[in-house]
């Protein structure tokens, strides 16, 4: 299954400090800085009521998307911001010790905000498929994005490409379609899934204003092959990648991926084309 951005460790961190420095409103206030909103928590666990404020914040965060978290960095920011403004022993040492926490969920402090190449990579949603697993897709994806944080951008590579290929194999099973189980080459299995999934810029059925756009998937799966080939280590490498180049193919790979597993499932769910007119 896929992992929380910020573990459970150091957002209990962050709470802790907000409930033993802070006032209800300035709690409020840095919630505010990021835009989260306050739910009620039902049965809530923790004691006290500045606890309970911030579990009621933490309730409208989804940790595992990074948009989320990209809003609740901008919170965590203002606390260590209001702390660094302090100047107390007490809260240079709360400080650090938070600094600490997200240093090893993998988030840097620079400059006064918090980055990470965790929030680099999307996800793709794959529980419409019959046959995938969360937890297979999403370690490809795990791994693609902790070779690219560590500068092993042509592995990285390999791992979006064996995603597309692992992928475009589920839904040729779940739909029945014939392929050869040894098949690597991502263009041959791409080419019998737009078939399937009358995906084909060629077809007759597809409104025009898609053409030029499932053209380009077609185009984008022969780039990811290209790039698998020659700057990853599937073969020996004609060049070696530059983060953006890895991030690049990353990210077009993931997002081929999650148009073409939300096809199939609208197509498995209404059997329309995927191409074709409401």
């Amino acid at each position: 299954m896929p992992r929380d951005l910020i573990s459970r460790g150091t957002r209990d961190e962050f709470r802790e400090t907000l409930s033993g420095f802070f006032t209800l409103r300035t709690i409020v206030d840095a919630f505010a800085a990021g835009g989260i909103a306050y739910r009620d928590v039902e049965g809530c666990q923790v004691m006290g009521q500045r606890r309970g404020l911030v579990e009621g914040y933490y309730a409208s965060v989804d940790f595992q998307n990074a948009d989320h978290i990209a809003d609740l960095l901008l919170v965590y920011e203002e606390i260590v911001f209001k702390l660094e403004r302090e100047g107390t022993p007490e809260s240079r040492r709360a400080k650090e010790a938070l600094l600490l926490r997200m240093k090893r969920d993998g988030f840097d402090h620079v400059d006064g905000r918090f980055t990470s190449p965790k929030l680099d990579v999307r996800t793709v949603n794959v529980g419409d498929l019959t046959s995938a697993t969360e937890a297979a897709v999403h370690e490809h994806i795990e791994k693609a994005n902790a070779h690219l944080a560590s500068g092993e951008y042509a592995d990285a590579i390999i791992y979006c490409y064996t995603l597309v290929e692992q992928l475009l194999k589920i839904i040729l099973r779940d739909r029945g379609v014939t392929f050869k189980a040894e098949e690597g080459d991502i263009r041959s299995l791409y080419r019998l899934v737009a078939e399937e999934l009358n995906m084909l810029a060629s077809s007759e059925t597809i409104d025009r204003p898609l053409k030029p756009i499932l053209d380009g998937l077609q185009k984008l799966v022969g780039g990811i092959y290209e790039v698998a080939n020659k700057a990853s280590n599937r073969h020996v490498k004609a060049y070696s990648p530059a983060r953006r180049h890895a991030k690049l193919a990353i990210n077009a790979s993931l997002a081929l991926c999650d148009y073409v597993v939300e096809s199939a499932a609208f197509q498995a769910k209404s059997g329309a084309d995927v191409g074709s007119k409401p």
